[in-house]
């Protein structure tokens, strides 16, 4: 077993499968975790807003060595 990163996603409070997503650094998750939350911002004047609640976090979860990875 290995220790890798899941990168969870919930948006409008609703959890989406990313049962797919695991990556072996958590540095990389994180990059993807905050483009995800980033992408739904709008720019009006100097303002930003949020089109709908979007989170994205990398938890950390033990998985087979076959696993495949996104990094």
């Amino acid at each position: 077993m290995l220790m890798a990163f899941i990168l969870l996603v919930t948006v409008g409070g609703q959890t989406h499968n990313t049962q797919d997503m695991y990556f072996r650094d958590i540095t990389r998750c994180n990059f993807f975790a905050e483009q995800i939350e980033i992408g739904n911002l709008i720019r009006s004047g100097s303002y930003l807003y949020r089109t709908e609640r979007i989170d994205a976090y990398c938890l950390p979860v033990m998985v087979n060595k076959e696993t495949e990875f996104w990094d």
